[in-house]
């Protein structure tokens, strides 16, 4: 299956569900290089991998691009009855952050 026809699939869905046109956006905006990374909906996780290395950014931005990927391909491979290739992916890890107290909060 070609991935634009599977994304434009995806993204009429979201608009039938009545999401705001800022998700389906971001959505949108998310997918949009996989789809020209892998023209052809992967069946295996090394293409997924290999897009998800190469995204630039923050930790916070490779998981949206993880997350909106997870989506995307759950939609899919669900609607279409395939196996997902997400399944066998790992999220990226995040990084570990300090939770502020009321005692530095204090201190500024």
């Amino acid at each position: 299956m070609r991935t634009e026809l599977a994304l434009r699939e995806f993204l009429d869905s979201r608009v039938s569900s009545n999401l705001s046109p800022r998700t389906i956006e971001w959505y949108e905006d998310s997918l949009l290089p996989f789809a020209k990374s892998c023209p052809n909906l992967p069946r295996r996780p090394e293409p997924i991998e290999g897009f998800l290395a190469g995204v630039r950014g923050n930790p916070e931005t490779k998981r949206d691009s993880f997350n909106a990927l997870k989506t995307f391909l759950r939609f899919i491979c669900k609607r279409h009855r395939i196996p997902n290739p997400m399944d066998a992916i790992n999220p990226p890890r995040r990084p570990r952050t300090l939770m502020t107290t009321l005692g530095s909060m204090s201190k500024s």
